[in-house]
């Protein structure tokens, strides 16, 4: 029972722990187990020997039986370990997230270690090398110890550096993912992958990035690709960047494309990549090999295809003063080598040419030529450069250059051979304007270069300490046509040239042709000689030469039409001929840079101009010199078809005097027009012509003209000067260009009228303003301004003394004016009236007053004044209000019978004549004093009282009304009444103007005031009276006679006679006239 007991609990007993086993493998295999505790069994010795814990802390451990391996997995490593650095580097880990270390269980136990794998996940790993211990070589990872490396080694998500002894730089990558393996010694690195990896060489001051980096080792093969990477330079002493930098070419970064690496460790590299530059593949080979030390030995092999090397206008330095502009228009193709050893540029060469769409700029000094393509064949070695051949052409142009610099970066001796087949001068023309125009006179400047070609050029060119020496030189120029700034075109179809002792050229041509609108003057027999080629600032030139051309042609040459825009040279405006020895020198040293002399004569030369400046010269003969800046010019001609003598003068400070003396006709002046006030006769004139400058556009011209034998007519101020009558003209007329500008101090007198005054025209050359100093004749004695500066409109203030302006009205004038009008004398006459000092304003539309307002004064105080009113329906009306009626008729010289008295004449106007055709009167509170035309009615009715009261204090009147119409020259007064308390009067009839004539007729009322009152009783004062305003006294009266001396008459039966029976005498005595006047034929 007991031995079955026994036998029961231990079978129990097994199977429980094959249970308990069971499932504790079970629990360690499904989920980690903290068995840390475990650790004290464990022999770390080796453990701590290559990994960095001090203890398991936070350690789970799995136990895969089937693949015997116990897995640990630590979390959150902070504290680290350094390894030995017996293998020449230390490894730090100064955190980690999680790292899996899988050993052999079976070794574990016998307290030997052995790493199945080990992965490290988001952890931070540094590897410090040691120079002196560690080879960086592949091939000499062998050399550690197998032991060290687990049989897969992974790190995933991490980020990992390498940093080089004393801190000359490190190794870096982002997110990282390595695998490595070890199978027995045999380490393959399957896969280096990284987000990104940096590389920095402080020794060699380059940097790299890698972006995306995807490599792999294995047997002693380290190869990948890079999606790009970046190589940047910052070492000013890199030969390489040297020569980059010289040529203006950024060196500071160099960026790869889907960059190809294969690195045999033991052997070679070769890379295959695109380098990306300027938005350009250029693509890239290189092979060669790679020191510990990271020297480099290698070849590298560059194929251009539409390279751009410059992305802005660089301009580019090379010897002296040698430039290359408008780099960024070069595009090249071809192929360039590079060899490098020890890292160090060793040498260059190039087979390149341009492929250029637009021309690049070579440009020496002020020298500038514009090159379409060229085609390189040199060796840069080391420092020194060696053109074997340099072809540039530029249109047809072709340049052959050889030579060597010693020195590229330095710039110290060169030597170039060039030879110019053939060369246009249209290449050349920055040449021309930097230095031949720079200092050249504005007529020498070379404005276009139309064409020229040099020829058979040879030319040697040696370069030493920045001093450039030209040794050889010759060839001709054939073709040659430009312009000059003054637009002569010059055509020289061959001359040769050489270069002789002391930089002395000659050249030579047999015919020199100068052309200007359509106008060709040959110059014969041309020497050209310049002192010095190269020192441009001092070198002088000497052209002698014949001439023999016609005056127009000259004339074109000369370019006239800029000096005098108006005068526009045709060949139908100029005949004559110049004949003459010419020398022009110039030397930039001397005063006077520009030196002529000329030595002829000029024969049957005429000139003619447009019409804004029509005087036209014939016929002149006479002589022409030019000597120490004089020139002179004597001999006689035709003005106008009148006779003249003419003398020119032209000093060295461009002063220019021409003297005319002419025996004018007066139609020689019809270009004047309206203005030319001569209608027949001669006239002995004198003209002297100053222009201060002859390149200035101002001048003046003085006249003075003796009128005896003219016959002169202004109808603008009604005034005619017959002949044998004297007469002068004087004034002096101002020009700007050919433009008159403003006359001074016009002066036209005779024996009976003096007229001085400025005229000032516009740019088109009508008369803008009228300035009048002095106008005296007879009643006249004013000065005025008149403005004309708007168009079809004028003003006019006349101020003085007196004016008469009778004067002023013509019954010629046919111009249709307006304007503004404004006087203001101290006389005014008109029609024999003097209205005294008066002032009006006024306006004017087609000669017709459209508004005039008047004042009359009396010691500054105005006592009449007057108004025009316009009314375009009916008759307009003209009104003149009196304040003192009197003065007013006495100022005027009228009569000095009327004592004070205000009120109005207001007098109808016809609109198309202006002439009067009504009016009406209507005064008030006046007196009449002493008049004999009344005193002489009164005498006649026997009003002795009344006669008395006239001859002493005067009758007063309070109201003078009427009115009148006019028919030609007949006023014709209808009822006007005189009423005052002690007389009154009626009046009506005519007056005959143009017979001086009167016939009037009315009635004397002595005491009106009492005498009137019947007539206000109604009907019965009508009955008694007759007639509005007559009493029951009166007297019948009739004027009837010229003006001085008129007949008298008086009715007396109509004295007491009823007013309406004095009506009935009247009508009678109308008939009785009637019968009179048709008795009167027989």
């Amino acid at each position: 029972m007991i031995k079955y007991n026994l036998i029961k609990y231990t079978l129990f007993g097994i199977v429980l722990f094959i249970f308990l086993l069971a499932g504790l493998l079970f629990r360690v295999s499904y989920k980690p187990l903290d068995l840390s505790f475990v650790t004290k069994y464990i022999s770390t010795e080796k453990l701590e020997d290559v990994f960095p814990i001090e203890k398991l802390k936070n350690a789970k451990v799995q136990i895969n039986l089937l693949q015997n391996i116990i897995s640990i997995n630590i979390y959150d490593i902070e504290n680290y370990k350094q390894l030995s650095n017996k293998y020449g580097f230390q490894i730090v880990i100064p955190e980690a997230k999680e790292v899996n270390i899988g050993l052999n269980a079976t070794k574990l136990i016998k307290k030997e270690l052995e790493f199945k794998y080990i992965t490290f996940n988001n952890a931070k790993i540094s590897l410090l090398l040691n120079k002196s211990l560690f080879d960086f070589k592949f091939n000499n990872i062998k050399a550690i110890e197998s032991t060290f490396l687990p049989n897969k080694l992974e790190i995933l998500n991490s980020e990992l550096g390498v940093y080089f002894p004393n801190k000359t730089g490190y190794l870096t990558a982002k997110k990282a993912d390595i695998t490595v393996s070890n199978q027995e010694g045999n380490i393959q690195i399957k896969n280096i992958r990284a987000e990104k990896v940096d590389l920095l060489e402080k020794n060699k001051q380059i940097a790299l990035a890698f972006n995306k980096p995807n490599f792999s080792y294995y047997n002693n093969i380290f190869e990948g690709i890079v999606e790009d990477a970046r190589v940047s330079y910052f070492n000013d002493k890199n030969e390489i960047k040297k020569i980059f930098e010289k040529v203006s070419i950024s060196f500071n970064d160099f960026i790869f494309k889907n960059l190809k690496i294969k690195y045999d460790t033991r052997d070679e590299f070769n890379l295959n990549s695109d380098i990306l530059y300027n938005g350009i593949l250029i693509p890239t080979k290189a092979k060669g090999k790679l020191s510990r030390d990271l020297l480099v030995d290698a070849k590298i092999d560059f194929e251009l295809k539409q390279l751009k090397l410059f992305r802005d206008s660089t301009k580019l330095d090379l010897i002296n003063s040698f430039t290359v502009n408008n780099l960024d228009r070069l595009s090249l193709e071809g192929k360039v080598t590079v060899e490098i050893l020890q890292s160090k540029f060793l040498a260059s060469k190039f087979d390149i040419k341009s492929i250029n769409k637009d021309s690049i700029l070579l440009a020496f000094d002020n020298f500038d030529y514009r090159i379409n393509n060229f085609l390189l064949k040199a060796k840069l070695a080391e420092d020194e450069l060696d053109i074997s051949q340099l072809l540039i052409n530029r249109s047809n142009d072709e340049i052959n250059i050889k030579g060597n610099v010693d020195s590229f970066i330095n710039n110290t001796n060169a030597q170039f051979n060039i030879n110019f087949k053939k060369l246009s001068l249209l290449g050349i023309t920055s040449l021309i304007n930097n230095n031949i125009n720079r200092l050249a006179p504005n007529s020498f400047k070379i404005t276009n270069l139309e064409s020229g070609n040099l020829e058979n050029i040879n030319l040697k060119i040696l370069y030493s300490n920045d001093d450039i020496a030209i040794t050889e030189l010759n060839g001709k120029v054939i073709d040659t046509k430009f312009s000059l700034e003054n637009d002569i075109k010059i055509t020289m179809d061959e001359a040769i040239f050489d270069l002789q002792e002391n930089n002395k050229v000659i050249l030579d041509s047999k015919n020199i042709f100068f052309k200007k609108n359509n106008n060709i003057i040959s110059f014969s027999n041309n020497i050209i000689e310049l002192d010095s080629l190269f020192d441009i600032e001092k070198t002088s030139f000497t052209l002698n030469s014949k001439m023999n051309v016609e005056f127009k042609r000259l004339l074109s040459l000369l370019d006239i039409k800029d000096k005098f825009p108006s005068m526009e040279i045709k060949e139908d405006y100029v005949s004559g001929n110049i004949n003459s020895n010419i020398k022009i020198s110039y030397s930039p040293t001397k005063a006077n840079k520009l030196n002529y002399s000329l030595s002829g004569n000029i024969t049957d030369l005429s000139l003619k101009n447009k019409n804004d400046f029509p005087v036209i010269l014939e016929n002149f003969n006479g002589d022409i010199s030019y000597k120490n800046n004089l020139l002179k010019i004597n001999g006689n001609a035709l003005l106008n078809k009148s006779e003249s003598k003419i003398q020119i003068k032209l000093n060295k400070n461009y002063k220019l005097l021409v003297n005319v003396d002419s025996t004018a006709l007066f139609n020689a002046f019809d270009f004047l027009e309206e203005y030319n006030f001569l209608k027949s006769g001669t006239s002995k004139v004198n003209i002297i012509i100053e222009k201060n400058n002859l390149f200035h556009d101002d001048w003046k011209a003085t006249l003075a003209a003796n009128l005896y034998n003219n016959n002169v007519n202004i109808s603008q101020v009604v005034y005619e000067k017959k002949k044998k009558k004297q007469g002068w003209l004087n004034a002096i007329y101002h020009f700007n260009k050919l433009s008159l500008t403003h006359v001074e101090n016009l002066t036209f007198f005779t024996e009976d009228i003096l007229i001085r005054g400025d005229l000032i025209l516009n740019d088109e050359g009508d008369v803008d303003e009228i300035k009048v100093k002095e106008f005296q004749r007879e009643l006249d004695n004013f000065s005025a301004n008149i403005n004309l500066e708007k168009k079809d409109y004028f003003t006019l203030n006349v101020f003085g003394k007196s004016i008469n302006v009778n004067n002023f009205f013509s019954e010629n004038n046919n111009n249709k004016l307006s304007g503004k009008v404004d006087i203001f004398v101290e006389s005014l006459h008109f029609n024999n009236l003097n209205f005294g000092k008066t002032k009006i304003t006024s306006d004017i539309f087609n000669n017709n007053i459209v508004r005039l307002n008047g004042q009359i004064l009396h010691n500054e105080i105005k006592y009449a004044y007057f108004k025009y009113i316009l009314n375009k329906k009916e008759n307009s009306e003209f009104k003149l209000t009196f304040l003192n009626f009197g003065l007013f008729m006495k100022n005027m010289e009228v009569s000095d019978k009327f004592i004070l008295g205000s009120g109005d004449i207001v007098f109808s106007l016809d609109n198309l004549s202006n002439e009067i055709q009504s009016g009406k009167y209507l005064i008030k509170n006046f007196s009449i004093k002493d008049a004999s035309f009344l005193a002489r009615l009164l005498q006649l009715a026997s009003f002795t009282g009344l006669l008395e009261i006239l001859a002493n204090e005067g009758i007063p009147f309070t109201n003078l009304q009427g009115a009148f119409n006019i028919d030609k020259s007949i006023i014709k007064i209808d009822n006007t009444r005189f009423e005052g308390l002690s007389l009154g009067a009626s009046t009506t009839g005519s007056i005959n103007l143009k017979n001086k004539e009167l016939d009037l007729e009315g009635v004397l009322i002595p005491a009106y005031a009492i005498n009137t009152i019947i007539n206000k009783i109604p009907l019965l004062g009508k009955i008694i009276t007759g007639i509005e305003g007559e009493g029951i006294i009166g007297f019948n009266y009739k004027v009837l006679g010229n003006y001085e001396n008129p007949e008298y008459t008086i009715n007396p039966f109509s004295v007491l006679t009823p007013g309406i029976i004095r009506s009935i005498f009247k009508v009678f005595g109308d008939d009785n006239k009637k019968e009179k006047k048709e008795e009167s034929p027989s």
